[in-house]
């Protein structure tokens, strides 16, 4: 990272301005003509565009109160309930490169069932401890029996949490069962923020729109700043696509629009 007040010459036309935050727009008539801006030491900068100026500043993400106002409205809807809800394991695991019995402080911790009074303590979670275990002794009864445990994917029903011997056909030692000896793996789950979308509406070459929907004359803008590309939920792998395309898509409108 550069230091602050860096200016960096991408070429000997255009100035890279790194620790300066733009304050507002220029506006001439209805046309929006640059920016103004703040450096890091409090050096007040103004920036005249003679095409067009693109909006590409990213989410919210960085907004701390918008993203803690975003997680209480978009909180995991669970049997009727929001909030954040708990993830328990077993130490047998599928995946070849989940690592489970270990303690990863802040996501996941390694605790038997006799200990689990005292983590829901710890993390502030008011869950009695015990009628998590009986969905815990639930669970494995149904898997022990061969059935679709209740309110689990089946992808996820693969083994029994506690401890139990198998027989030779395959089948579960019921009387062998034990979840008092188990090391549970427990992950507290909430939301977070890892992509944002919207805050500016942009039409099909990335105008910006004003509230009756039409052009500001002269302001553009890409990337997750801009709405109604993904619609109610992100297409999944397709940011860096929407960084490429949607800039691409600004400057050549920016280039197009100027020579009218």
């Amino acid at each position: 990272m550069a230091p602050y007040n860096t200016f960096i010459h991408a070429n000997k036309e255009n100035l890279l301005m790194t620790s300066t935050a733009t304050r507002d727009l220029i506006v001439e008539g209805a046309r929006v003509k640059g920016v103004k801006a703040v450096m890091a030491d409090g050096t007040l900068v103004t920036a005249h565009a003679r095409k067009g100026v693109i909006i590409a500043t990213g989410g919210y993400a960085a907004n701390i109160s918008k993203v803690i106002a975003s997680n209480f409205e978009n909180s995991i809807d669970l049997y009727g309930k929001q909030g954040a809800y708990l993830y328990i394991g077993g130490e047998a695991t599928t995946e070849p490169n989940e690592k489970r019995g270990i303690d990863v402080p802040g996501k996941q911790y390694a605790r038997t069932p006799a200990q689990l009074p005292e983590l829901l303590e710890t993390l502030h979670i008011d869950v009695n401890a015990d009628t998590i275990l009986k969905t815990l002794r639930d669970y494995d009864r149904a898997v022990m029996k061969g059935r679709q445990p209740a309110d689990v994917g089946k992808r996820y029903a693969t083994n029994t949490i506690g401890k139990v011997k198998r027989q030779k056909d395959g089948s579960y030692d019921k009387s062998t069962y034990s979840l008092e000896g188990a090391m549970l793996t427990i992950r507290p789950l909430a939301p977070a923020t890892h992509h944002t979308m919207g805050g500016l509406v942009v039409d099909e070459q990335r105008h910006v729109l004003d509230a009756s929907g039409k052009p500001i004359p002269g302001l553009y803008a890409a990337g997750e700043v801009t709405g109604g590309i993904h619609g109610g939920n992100r297409l999944g792998g397709n940011a860096l696509t929407e960084i490429l395309v949607s800039g691409r898509i600004a400057a050549a409108s920016v280039t197009h629009d100027s020579k009218k």
